[in-house]
């Protein structure tokens, strides 16, 4: 009867335990992904379609880099534009394969000017990707916009026409809608444990301390509780997603 209250006490206090249970979110990353994804694929088939990238060199051109005749093409602009629907983006840029931009939907004062030389370089290695053929998704990056979104994922889409590339669209979307889809004990590090996205902004491109490439269970211990990581891939990245889980 003893050893009877004994098991019943243990198992009684075992169910008041906080149990640990680890989170999958990359399912929710992968699908942030893809809408974004989606949406310039599209919007890359309107350019390509409507020949903009030629027309809006030659009118860029003829304007010594202005804005002055992109009235005369501003329905296929519009359409472009129409496609970049699935979130509120906080630019597009279409670039010449010499890097020249020739649009802008907010920003005019880059039009005519070399996307090399853009403070910072954000966009360099994305593009060589882009030029080579290779849809690119960026790190997070600090990209200041007009319209005053500074917190970015930057994506880059080849554009064709025919068979011939002609340059590349860039997009930006705010990192504020990857924040209201992730809980907040939520955040992604690369295959080096850099963190690429966290809920606070300040820790973007610090070095996770405790993330450990090669462990076998993908969790690590903290003073705090536990942290479980789960591996994502989509097209060109490789991330992981660390969900911390405080003790009692």
């Amino acid at each position: 009867m003893k050893k009877l209250y004994i098991i019943s006490i243990l198992l009684l206090t075992c169910s008041c335990i906080k149990q640990v249970k680890p989170a999958n979110h990359e399912t929710t990353v992968n699908n942030f992904f893809a809408r974004c994804n989606s949406d310039i694929k599209n919007a890359a088939e309107t350019i390509s379609s409507k020949k903009l990238i030629s027309a809006l060199f030659h009118l860029n051109r003829m304007n010594n880099g202005g804005s002055y005749y992109y009235i005369l093409e501003k329905d296929a602009t519009t359409e472009m534009l129409n496609k970049l629907t699935t979130y509120k983006y906080s630019e597009c840029i279409l670039i010449t394969n010499e890097g020249k931009i020739i649009y802008a939907m907010y920003d005019d004062s880059l039009l005519g000017k070399s996307i090399y030389g853009i403070p910072g370089k954000p966009f360099n290695s994305l593009v060589e990707k882009s030029l080579s053929n290779m849809p690119a998704i960026s790190d997070s990056i600090i990209y200041i916009t007009e319209n005053g979104d500074r917190d970015n994922l930057t994506f880059t889409y080849p554009v064709f026409e025919g068979s011939e590339q002609k340059g590349v669209m860039i997009t930006s979307v705010p990192t504020k809608y990857l924040k209201e889809e992730l809980p907040k004990n939520t955040y992604i590090v690369d295959q080096s444990g850099v963190i690429k996205y966290h809920p606070d902004t300040m820790r973007y491109n610090q070095t996770d301390e405790f993330f450990i490439l090669k462990n076998p269970s993908n969790i690590s211990k903290t003073a705090n509780g536990e942290i479980h990581y789960h591996a994502m891939n989509f097209e060109t990245i490789s991330w992981y997603i660390a969900t911390v889980y405080n003790s009692i």
